[in-house]
């Protein structure tokens, strides 16, 4: 502008606070009907005016340079911006045939007199757009340079978008004047009525306008195919850019087919921008599916319900693949990753409140709102490790688990990595109830009400299903936290001492009920402490077995959870098939940490201290360790049982066979081939016993 404005002899001042803020205020606003919230399986036309503030500055004249000051002065003087207008004498009767009078009763010069700088200079931006964007048609496999000639027009057309904000900005603005910004708003929002009472007076069109914002407008058309659409739109656009000064022009963009309109700035359909566009695209607006607030679950659970919906209009279908999606989140065959909120995080700015034993971390004033999760998550970190305070806005993630009745949602949000590093050994889960009820039903029900659908109805219908876990009765939460914390897993961030609790909890109680090689009832709860002590160490001392029961009695049938067939004369398949469970468990983990490590570029044996919540693998590895180590607790107890159970049946079969034969050879004498059979059972169990000694070293 000052480039523009030199050779025309104008001066740009540079008005200080004070001068701004005596200006009057902003009047005028946008036109942004109220949709006609609703499903539309017929065509929903989408017009939108092209740079229609730009266009209109262009187009009226609008401009410092041509204003003209108010037809009747208000209280008596004529504001401009921060300054009183002084019109001179007999100016208007010498430009009576050359003003633009806009809506809001401020006076500008047609071009004829003087074109605008403001004309001038979006003539200027715009053209150039135009000479970029024809530069990209010609030489499109050098994908660099395309991108370079993109990025120039986009930014062209933002500057040219912007020219509105430079006249508007009453706060912190470098040249505001609310008076010519009101006069750009108001023709804008005119613009936009008289093209919806054109649309509506044309009787062979039977399209209803059912909502506008700002500068673009939604038609339905009932009962028109989608190659009608095309054809109306297009008659639409040509009429309504014909009714306007140049350069304003009204663009016909796309079709909707089907789509549901919500609210405004809320919308999602079928986009379809050409007549031969085969497949349809999924476009939404402002809902859910595009939004960061929410999980990952919520965005991918609504789209594809709207999918179905759209596709099918059959909402049975929905909700069977509603149903089954909550099922799957009750049972916890779901992937944390999917299901961790992530909320910009801004300390300093919340309320201070101690009663979190967070510290003084989180608050700022006093004045502020109360700090969400995300922060006294954060504020749990830094009590261990000071670097992990986030940047300002950043966003923490947090995951919803299960608590005590009457406990606050902020008590029950953790971090992700705390969630996964216990597994299903530890008494954190993810709270299924909180996440169909207010995480995914909300949004759900705001669509589907449109269509007579209770989803919340659905939900109540199903048979809610209580998972039972199987725990190890000396895991605490206290045991736990200090686990994660000496493992390192976080990088040095351990857990605040405020989640740690020596309680445990009701699972932690739970014997197991069914045998853990063929998963039959068993009469009575079987104890499950061996007196097996169970080094977290992930390098234990391969001896430790040996050593720690050497002045221990071996167990007998009752401590070990297993059937009767299972430890009596199956005792030496269920070792195999035990000891081969936790090998493919361990195999699991060790595919998945090699993944890490290719990624990290470690060597094999090398530790991984990778923890990117962005990475779905990171979620793998957790989730697999806390398997592994659950089954490790539940296998080994059981392997240990098994082997002595052989050991003191090996040593009964001998001492029967010396009493029967009296050579003190530990063979009986017996008939046949059983001898030989015997005798292989033997040495197999001896080598079955061998690989299970060196085995409990994982």
């Amino acid at each position: 502008m000052f480039r523009i404005a030199k050779p025309e002899n104008f001066i740009l001042v540079s008005p200080d606070r004070k001068q701004v803020g005596s200006q009057n205020a902003l009047e005028c606003l946008p036109l942004v009907m109220e949709p006609q919230s609703a499903f539309y399986n017929s065509p929903l036309l989408v017009l939108d005016f092209q740079s229609l503030y730009p266009s209109v500055m262009i187009a009226y004249n609008y401009c410092y340079s041509t204003f003209l000051g108010r037809i009747v002065n208000w209280r008596g003087k004529s504001k401009m911006g921060f300054t009183d207008y002084q019109r001179q004498e007999k100016l208007l009767s010498l430009l009576k045939d050359y003003i633009n009078i806009a809506p809001n009763g401020i006076m500008y010069c047609k071009p004829e007199i003087r074109k605008s700088l403001l004309a001038k200079m979006l003539t200027e931006i715009l053209e150039t757009r135009l000479m970029v964007k024809s530069g990209m048609k010609q030489d499109k496999e050098d994908k660099t340079l395309q991108q370079l000639l993109n990025n120039r027009q986009l930014a062209l057309k933002l500057l040219a978008n912007v020219t509105y904000g430079y006249t508007s900005a009453s706060f912190s603005g470098r040249m505001p004047c609310s008076e010519i910004a009101d006069s750009i708003v108001q023709t804008g929002r005119e613009t936009l009525e008289r093209a919806i009472a054109l649309i509506h007076s044309v009787e062979k069109w039977k399209a209803e306008v059912v909502y506008g914002d700002t500068d673009s407008l939604f038609i339905n058309l009932p009962g028109r195919t989608k190659d009608q659409a095309f054809d109306i739109g297009n008659e639409i656009a040509k009429a309504v850019t014909d009714m306007n000064p140049r350069p304003v022009k009204l663009k016909f963009e796309k079709v909707y087919h089907p789509c549901v309109l919500l609210a405004k700035k809320r919308y999602v359909g079928y986009k379809y921008e050409t007549r031969d566009q085969a497949a349809p695209e999924f476009d939404a607006k402002g809902i859910e599916t595009v939004r960061r607030d929410g999980t990952p679950a919520e965005q991918k659970i609504e789209e594809k319900a709207l999918k179905l919906l759209f596709d099918t209009a059959d909402l049975t279908q929905v909700k069977a693949y509603f149903q089954r999606q909550c099922d799957k989140i009750m049972r916890g065959a779901v992937s944390i990753q999917d299901f961790c909120f992530a909320r910009e995080v801004k300390l300093g700015t919340y309320k201070n409140n101690n009663t979190n034993n967070t510290g003084d971390r989180t608050g700022g004033g006093g004045g502020g709102p109360p700090p969400p999760p995300g922060a006294l998550i954060s504020a749990r970190r830094m009590l261990a490790d000071a670097r992990a305070e986030p940047q300002y806005g950043e966003r923490v993630p947090y995951v919803v688990v299960t608590g005590a009745p009457g406990a606050r949602l902020a008590d029950r949000c953790v971090a992700p990595e705390d969630l996964l590093a216990g597994g299903a050994a530890s008494h954190l889960r993810l709270d299924a109830e909180y996440y169909i009820s207010k995480n995914l039903i909300p949004p759900l029900e705001r669509i589907f009400n449109l269509v007579g659908a209770n989803v919340r109805q659905w939900y109540d219908e199903m048979p809610k299903v209580q998972r039972v876990r199987r725990v190890d009765p000396s895991s605490t939460v206290e045991g736990h936290h200090h686990h994660r914390q000496d493992s390192g897993d976080l990088g040095g961030r351990g857990v605040a001492a405020a989640a740690i609790t020596k309680k445990k909890t009701l699972e932690s109680y739970m014997k197991a009920a069914t045998c853990l090689v063929c998963d039959i009832k068993l009469k009575k709860p079987t104890p499950t402490n061996l007196n097996l002590n169970l080094n977290p160490n992930p390098n234990p001392n391969p001896n430790a077995y040996q050593n720690q029961n050497q002045n221990q009695p071996p167990p007998s049938n009752e401590t070990i959870p297993l059937c009767a067939r299972c430890r009596g004369p199956d005792a030496a398949a269920s070792l195999l098939k035990l000891q081969s469970r936790l090998a493919a468990e361990e195999a699991k983990l060790l595919d998945v940490a090699s993944v890490c490590r290719s990624c990290a570029g470690l060597a094999p044996l090398d530790a991984v201290p990778c923890d990117s919540g962005d990475c779905p693998v990171f979620y793998t590895r957790m989730k697999q360790g806390a398997r592994f180590r659950a089954e490790r607790a539940a296998v080994v107890p059981a392997v240990g049982g098994l082997l002595g159970l052989l050991e003191g049946r090996d040593e009964w079969e001998g001492d029967e066979g010396d009493r029967e034969d009296g050579d003190g050879d530990g063979e009986g004498e017996r008939e046949g081939e059983g001898y030989e059979d015997e005798g292989e059972v033997r040495r197999g169990r001896a080598g079955i016993r061998a690989m299970s000694r060196e085995s409990l070293d994982w």
